[in-house]
C-alpha cells in the first residue's frame, strides 16, 4: 500500500513540476529589419511591430485581450492593425483602438464573438503603429503596460501571464556626415588603386 501511496504522490509532484514550467507571455517585435531607421531629415517615417504570443508546448485558449503601449517623446503611436504574416492573427477580427489612445499611449482591444481560439506558438494579436518625426533620431523603447496586458478565456475567464511583458526599441541613426561618407569613398579609393599597382607590378617583373 506503502509504494502505491508514494507512487501517487511521485506522480502528481511531476504533473506539479511540469505545469509549474508552462509559460504564456506577450512579446513585441525586435526584429532589427523593423526597428532600425536612419534619420530622415525631410520626412516623417512609418512603421509597424507586431505584439504576438510565446508559448511553450502546454495549451491555451483565449477568447479575448486588453493591451497598452506606452512611447516617449520622439516618436508617435498612430494605432493598429492586424499582426504580419510573420506572426498569423490569433483572431480573425480588427484590433481595436481606444477613444483615449494617445500620440505616446495606445490602447488596443480584441474579442470574438464566441468561443476561444487555440494560441499557437508566435500567434499575433496586432501590429503597432509608429511615425518617427522628420529630423527624428535617438532610441525610442516601447513598453508594455503589465497591468492593463490582459488575456481573457471563456466568460471573461482570467489566463495567467508568465513574466514580465515585452518590449522594444526603435532605433534612429543619424545621417552619415557627408566629411565621413568622403573619408570611406576616398579610403576605398586608395585600396582599389593599391590593388591595380601591385597587379601591374607583378605583371612587369613577370609574376
Amino acid at each position: 500500500m506503502r509504494k502505491y501511496l508514494a507512487l501517487v504522490v511521485v506522480v502528481l509532484l511531476v504533473g506539479l513540476g511540469r505545469e509549474a514550467r508552462a509559460t504564456l507571455n506577450v512579446a513585441i517585435d525586435t526584429s532589427a529589419a523593423n526597428t532600425n531607421f536612419v534619420q530622415n531629415l525631410s520626412s516623417p517615417q512609418t512603421g509597424s511591430l507586431d505584439v504576438f504570443l510565446t508559448k511553450d508546448a502546454t495549451g491555451y485558449n483565449v477568447a479575448s485581450y486588453n493591451a497598452r503601449i506606452d512611447a516617449p517623446a520622439g516618436i508617435v503611436l498612430t494605432g493598429a492593425g492586424a499582426p504580419s504574416a510573420a506572426h498569423p492573427g490569433l483572431f480573425p477580427t480588427t484590433p481595436l483602438v481606444s477613444g483615449t489612445s494617445t500620440d505616446s499611449l495606445l490602447r488596443v482591444s480584441d474579442l470574438l464573438a464566441s468561443g476561444e481560439a487555440a494560441v499557437i506558438d508566435g500567434a499575433g494579436l496586432f501590429s503597432i503603429k509608429f511615425t518617427i518625426p522628420a529630423g527624428g533620431v535617438g532610441d525610442f523603447p516601447l513598453t508594455m503596460n503589465p497591468n492593463e496586458a490582459l488575456l481573457f478565456g471563456g466568460a471573461a475567464a482570467p489566463v495567467g501571464l508568465s513574466g514580465a511583458r515585452g518590449g522594444a526599441t526603435i532605433h534612429v541613426s543619424p545621417v552619415p556626415e557627408p566629411g565621413a561618407v568622403g573619408v570611406v569613398v576616398m579610403g576605398s579609393l586608395a585600396l582599389l588603386r593599391g590593388r591595380g599597382a601591385r597587379s601591374r607590378k607583378r605583371q612587369d617583373v613577370g609574376v
